[in-house]
């Protein structure tokens, strides 16, 4: 499961500044979660819901936010929101007919604890 204390509130923009990053090295994927749950769900449970979802390779999530909505005595909607902030590997060359030739390319970094 995804860390929920990489699960944050502040925009992509603000956590790049924070870290001396660059926004442009990253590849931003939205992720939306709908679900359902009893009434009275804790924030937590609705994060726990939200972290299962997020995609392996995902350095942190950005912009979090979720809303509920009671649809009965006993039950409510959710839905959560966020940036999955991804990143891209740097410049990589390729031989190309006995020349070298610049491009970028997206390399999914997996992270091993």
């Amino acid at each position: 499961m995804f860390p929920l204390e990489k699960i944050l509130l502040i925009s992509a923009k603000d956590y790049c500044d924070t870290l001396s990053k660059k926004l442009e090295d990253y590849e931003i994927k939205e992720l939306i979660v709908n679900g359902t749950a009893k009434k009275g769900a804790y924030k937590h449970d609705i994060l726990v819901a939200y972290a299962l979802k997020v995609r392996e390779n995902t350095e942190v999530v950005t912009d979090f936010n979720y809303y509920e909505e009671q649809l009965s005595d006993e039950a409510i909607k959710y839905s959560a929101k966020g940036n999955q902030l991804i990143l891209r590997d740097k410049i990589f060359t390729k031989p190309i007919q006995g020349k070298t030739e610049k491009k970028k390319q997206l390399i999914v970094l997996a992270y091993h604890k």
